[in-house]
């Protein structure tokens, strides 16, 4: 266990990601421009939907 693992701090962090991140990520959305990326594979299929979204080509 973390030193920072307990229900204050994630309070703080689900606060900053509902008042900073999910604005952004609705913006971005809007725009057509956000593009998402299940980080919940393994290493080498997140990295090559990242590469491909760089190097232009549409990921999975």
């Amino acid at each position: 266990r973390r030193n920072d693992d307990d229900l204050g701090v994630l309070q703080t962090r689900l606060q900053e990601f509902h008042t900073k991140t999910e604005p952004l990520a609705s913006f971005y959305t809007k725009m057509s421009v956000l593009r998402r990326i299940d980080g919940n594979r393994d290493r080498e299929a997140v990295f090559g939907d990242i590469s491909r979204l760089i190097e232009g080509k549409n990921a999975k």
